[in-house]
């Protein structure tokens, strides 16, 4: 039985694909990696390719999971949906119960990860005797960003048939977020590229150790109307970070970045540097607990004059979940780490941190710095830990993009990753109810790199603008001459 394969520009290859399992012959893929914004074809390229499969005579298996049993539902539906419209559901044996399609050899199972039943178990019952004949086994992850890492390898564990079985995972997925063990596994593999994906028509790919990345936009996929087409590009004048997100298939959120398009035209620092002719300053943000969002106590240490701004040199983060710490631990690696920069500089320093936290641990600090100043011999320069100015949180937005997107404020995203990783993926929390005194806010997951570049902005504003003392002497913690 053949039917006519008439696939997008895009998922060509899909083509080739099922003439080599008609022929019998290796597929030079063992994973398909798929990842686009909306209607860029991904899903249902897929589906198309594993219902154009079945007709073909052979005893082989497929695969589809999702997440959810409703998810699994939904995309069961969508898979009779296709075989009708080729004219191949008549020649299916449909469980709707137990989700399973039996078609010209073919057993198609639709399986959701977090089901109860072990799922594979079922697939044995119906498809060991079956499996020890199959070439094929085809495993398809549908909506890859929504799947746990650890269901996802035991299940690709259990797809497996005789030596001269060829086992393909497919992969499709939104980039909704950066942070999820797919997208980074994928922009690993395939960094992404901005500029590229909007100079190119439809999209940009890489094969590496035999395995396809590919990613779509709305422009590979020929059913896009011209209408859809101008609602895709209306997100880049309305909001570029969704425009990135929906429409390029480049990672993000789609609830609103905050400071991606600051960075999008963010500088490299200047890499000269007078000590005698700027002041230099730090930042710090105390973290804790042990909650991803209060576990990182981040430190950073930047340049500031009225010429160049603000320049970030370096960051030091510590993940209190990875390994840890007391209080007076951690208060000790972030002095030997600030005396270590003072050292590179050889002038003072001085460290901005939440008011509250260094009142709370003040007493701590104050013995932490006796010790280690004298065990360094600190006595010919000064490190001095100062309470820092907090404003409110979106006026501290606001400062931020106009530093970032105006050039005075720099930094490397070698120098400072993790500084880099949070501005990016920081999206604003939309109010669950709307009311008139209802303020935006930020994110909380992973700001503390955030706060302590907030805090040593302070010291930018004082200095410069403000013309108010750069150190409130009430609180601070003073070492050196």
């Amino acid at each position: 039985m053949r039917i006519k394969l008439d696939f997008i520009e895009c998922f060509g290859f899909y083509s080739d694909l099922v003439e080599f399992v008609a022929k019998k012959l290796p597929i030079p893929f063992n994973e398909i990696n798929l990842l686009g914004g909306r209607s860029s074809g991904k899903t249902f390229a897929t589906l198309d390719f594993l219902s154009s499969l079945v007709a073909i005579k052979q005893q082989n298996a497929i695969y589809v999971f999702r997440q959810n049993i409703s998810d699994a539902k939904k995309i069961f539906s969508d898979y009779l949906n296709f075989l009708d419209q080729k004219q191949l559901l008549k020649f299916a044996k449909i469980n709707h119960s137990e989700r399973t399609v039996i078609i010209n050899g073919w057993t198609v199972m639709f399986e959701a990860l977090n089901e109860t039943r072990n799922n594979i178990n079922k697939g044995a019952k119906v498809g060991f005797r079956l499996w020890t004949q199959a070439r094929y086994v085809f495993a398809f992850f549908e909506e890859a960003s929504q799947l746990d890492f650890n269901l996802v390898k035991n299940s690709q564990q259990s797809l497996r048939g005789t030596k001269d079985t060829q086992v393909v995972s497919i992969f499709a997925s939104n980039p909704w977020t950066s942070e999820h063990w797919y997208i980074e596994n994928f922009n690993n593999h395939l960094a992404e590229n901005e500029f590229s994906i909007q100079q190119k028509p439809y999209y940009e790919y890489s094969v590496v150790d035999k395995k396809l990345f590919l990613r779509s936009t709305y422009r590979a996929n020929k059913f896009t109307s011209q209408q859809e087409i101008e609602q895709f590009e209306w997100w880049k004048d309305i909001d570029y970070s969704k425009y990135r997100v929906i429409s390029l298939g480049l990672s993000g959120s789609v609830e609103g970045a905050i400071y991606a398009r600051s960075l999008s035209v963010m500088h490299e620092p200047y890499g000269e540097y007078d000590n005698y002719a700027m002041q230099f300053f730090g930042g710090m943000d105390w973290g804790d607990g042990t909650s991803s969002s209060s576990s990182d106590t981040a430190c950073l240490f930047g340049s500031i004059s009225k010429e160049n701004g603000i320049e970030i040199l370096d960051e030091m983060v510590y993940n209190n979940n990875v390994n840890p710490l007391t209080s007076e631990q951690q208060i000790e690696l972030v002095v030997r780490w600030f005396i270590k920069k003072q050292q590179e500089v050889n002038v003072k320093i001085v460290i901005y941190i939440d008011n509250a936290h260094l009142r709370y641990f003040y007493e701590t600090f104050n013995a932490t710095f006796k010790r280690i100043a004298f065990q360094y011999n600190m006595y010919g320069s000064e490190l001095v830990f100062a309470p820092a100015i907090k404003h409110a949180i979106w006026d501290r937005v606001v400062l931020v993009n106009y530093m970032l997107a105006s050039g005075k404020l720099r930094f490397s995203k070698n120098a400072c990753p993790k500084l880099y990783k949070d501005l990016k993926n920081c999206y604003v929390v939309l109010p669950k109810t709307i009311k008139e005194d209802t303020k935006k806010e930020r994110s909380h997951e992973h700001t503390h790199t955030i706060n302590a570049l907030e805090y040593l902005m302070c010291a930018f504003h004082l200095y410069f603008y403000a013309q108010a003392p750069a150190i409130n002497e009430k609180g601070a913690i003073r070492y050196g001459t």
